[in-house]
């Protein structure tokens, strides 16, 4: 391959020609002219002179005339010159030429000039001048340059840097721009209040000087990596000095790093609680699918607790039925066995009301001065029977022996109790035993509940333990239960003011459950366990005559019984019949009862609720406001359980009996009347 080199020499100071020689071809010469005609062309420079003559005679090179376009009239000398030259700076140039020719001061400066057909050129003018040997300045000699080019791509940059700033200096976000030594270049408005400081206060300062708060943190790691990689590094981080979540985006250059940030705080707020809340969600669907689970298993247990006592009352009636004469211990099984059914039937039913009612805020307490010893030893004797069934043995153990009081409502504590000694009994070994305990604090009164059982899998005690419809895995068990004795007890300790809790349990051990109630400093009368609860009574005064006439002692107590089911008023009747001092009227509705309370005027009367004519507190009303009946007796009789004690106090009745009824326990109520209408006698009117 051949190299060819090219000599140029300066053709300012060879004014003839220059050469330029091919090493490979020495006989090759260029037109010094023609090579720089093609040079200042492409260039778009030409050159000038103007001498210092008295005329100031000015030359003008071929590129120059071009971009003046005055080939046929060409400016003669500086004045024609200046008829080119913007009005704005003719008297600059003017001046800058004159200096150089009269005082040698080279020049340059950028003017706007104008050719001959009126288009604008911005030029660069330069000038010096060239002297003689003895000092003298022969003429002033330059070159004039179209800059019209550089000058638009100037202002267009100059718009674009303007338009950029202006984007900058508006945008939401905040921006700071820093050079090559961590310094601050540049800060916008919403940088300068994200960071809470004054541009004019940080500018030229090092960043970690600034923020020393960001040093060692994820953004002093960022940065760095951004510029050592040359990559955009996007991320988000606490700026714990300004307690600030920030999203950043970090662009690295050749002159430094330039910063985007935004508030984020508020969002990654949000984002926390709603990752808060849908946690709260999923354990809220988990406790929803669980409850649902739970009152699956709860109706199906239900269906099987209420239809093997059922079908125990059914099928041994049938027997009976069957054999209208078996043997007398066989017929005394039976009976027992229907009634044991009977009465785990009435008492599931209460306890699924009793909820209820707690569940829809409807069930009130009564709370009174009540005696603990007396409430302990009633519930105690009431369990003796179920304890001996499941070979289980009963001990009290008072922790104090004076009498220690509980502010609470006594049908509702028993009701707790039983409910705990029946649980220590049914689930407890046999030969197991079960231990009350009792004592005082300054402001609360425990009982305490023990048995030698099973005990409970730590797993699932806390809250899951009060749960309803939850049996803890035993549902499936041979011991009977609905789920909701545990639930139904805690209900009724805090409807008291107090708690039911499990203080400690162990599996194959036993447990101990801990009623606390408020404590009573009154030191009233005792209450005793289930005085006036089971019935409701509420102590009315004794009947008096209705004229005034001594009353009349007759052997027999006459009751009057207001029920429309033939089926109940069957069942007072044989209630009746055991008893050889007491006689029955029957009513089936309501006028018909009191068209015979006025004609019988009964000792005591028994009343339905639901009625065919008129509701039970209608015909209540009747009564009391006849003077001759105002004073009788009126016992509620009624399914209707989850209105007892809910009457108008202008409708009270004297005593509330919720069927099924336990005949002893209504011979109670009648013999307690009884003894109050007449000192021990019976009243006739």
């Amino acid at each position: 391959m051949k190299t060819t080199v090219i000599a140029l020499t300066a053709w300012s100071e060879y004014p003839c020609r220059a050469s330029c020689r091919s090493l490979g071809d020495p006989s090759m010469m260029i037109d010094r002219d023609a090579f720089v005609d093609i040079a200042c062309q492409s260039a778009r420079v030409g050159d000038w002179s103007v001498d210092n003559g008295p005329e100031r005679r000015l030359s003008l090179s071929e590129p120059v005339r071009d971009l003046l376009r005055c080939h046929d009239s060409c400016p003669a000398d500086v004045e024609a010159l200046l008829d080119y030259v913007e009005p704005t700076s003719r008297d600059l140039v003017r001046v800058r030429i004159a200096s150089a020719l009269d005082a040698a001061v080279p020049f340059r400066i950028e003017v706007e000039m104008r050719d001959r057909t009126g288009r604008f050129h911005w030029v660069r003018l330069t000038g010096k001048p060239i002297q003689e040997p003895s000092g003298e300045v022969a003429r002033a000699h330059g070159l004039l340059e179209d800059i019209t080019d550089l000058k638009r791509a100037q202002r267009r940059e100059h718009r674009l840097a303007g338009r950029l700033e202006s984007t900058i200096e508006n945008m939401t976000d905040a921006f700071f721009m820093l050079d090559g030594h961590w310094r601050f270049r540049y800060l916008n408005p919403e940088g300068e209040r994200l960071l809470q400081r004054q541009r004019g206060a940080i500018i030229g300062e090092v960043l970690w000087d600034a923020f020393p708060g960001a040093a060692g943190t994820v953004f002093e790691t960022e940065y760095r990596a951004a510029i050592s990689t040359g990559q955009t590094r996007t991320f988000e981080a606490l700026f714990a000095p300004l307690h600030t979540w920030f999203e950043v985006r970090a662009y690295p250059s050749e002159d430094g790093l330039a910063v985007y940030f935004r508030d984020i705080t508020e969002r990654k707020q949000a984002r926390e609680e709603l990752e808060i809340a849908n946690q709260q969600l999923r354990v809220a669907k988990e406790e929803a699918e669980r409850a649902n689970r739970a009152k699956s298993e709860f109706l199906s247990a239900m269906s099987h607790e209420l239809r093997t006592p059922l079908n125990a009352v059914l099928g041994l009636t049938q027997m009976l039925n069957a054999s209208p004469e078996p043997e007398s211990d066989l017929r005394r099984q039976y009976y027992e066995e229907i009634l044991r059914a009977g009465w785990y039937l009435r008492d599931l039913m209460n306890d699924v009301l009793d909820f209820a009612k707690i569940e829809t805020g409807r069930l009130a307490v009564e709370l009174e001065d009540v005696s603990i010893p007396a409430v302990v030893d009633a519930s105690l004797r009431l369990v003796e029977g179920e304890a001996r069934n499941h070979r289980v043995s009963v001990e009290h153990r008072p922790a104090a022996r004076e009498a220690i009081h509980a502010y609470a409502d006594p049908l509702r504590l028993r009701q707790i109790l039983l409910n705990l000694l029946s649980n220590a009994a049914k689930y407890n070994r046999p030969g197991g035993q079960i231990e009350v305990s009792y004592g005082a604090g300054a402001e609360q009164v425990w009982i305490d509940v023990v048995d030698t059982g099973a005990g409970i899998d730590p797993s699932v005690t806390g809250e899951r333990l009060f749960e309803p419809f939850d049996r803890l895995g035993r549902e499936s068990g041979a011991v009977e239960g609905s789920g909701i004795g545990l639930p139904l007890v805690r209900r009724l300790g805090r409807l008291m003011g107090g708690d039911v809790e499990l203080v400690e349990s162990e599996v194959g051990e036993g447990s101990r459950f801990r009623v606390r109630l408020p404590r009573s400093l009154a030191g009233g009368p005792a209450a005793t366990a289930g005085q006036g609860a089971a019935a409701g009574a509420t102590g009315r005064p004794g009947s008096g005559d209705d004229g005034g006439g001594q009353p009349e002692v007759r052997s027999r107590l006459r009751l009057l019984y207001i029920e429309d089911q033939e089926l109940n008023r069957m069942v007072l009747r044989g209630l009746v019949q055991q008893r050889r001092d007491a006689e029955l009227i029957e009513a089936e509705d309501g006028y018909s009862g009191l068209e015979a309370a006025r004609v019988q005027r009964p000792d005591i009367i028994l009343l339905d609720l639901h009625l065919p004519d008129i509701h039970g507190s209608e015909v209540l009303r009747y009564l009391r406001e006849d003077p001759g009946l105002a004073s009788a007796p009126v016992i509620a009789v009624s399914a209707d359980a989850l209105h007892e004690r809910d009457q108008d106090e202008t409708a009270r009745f004297d005593a509330y009996v919720v069927k099924p009824f336990d005949f002893d326990d209504l011979n109670r109520i009648l013999e307690d009347w009884e003894t109050r209408i007449n000192g021990g006698g019976v009243v006739t009117r």
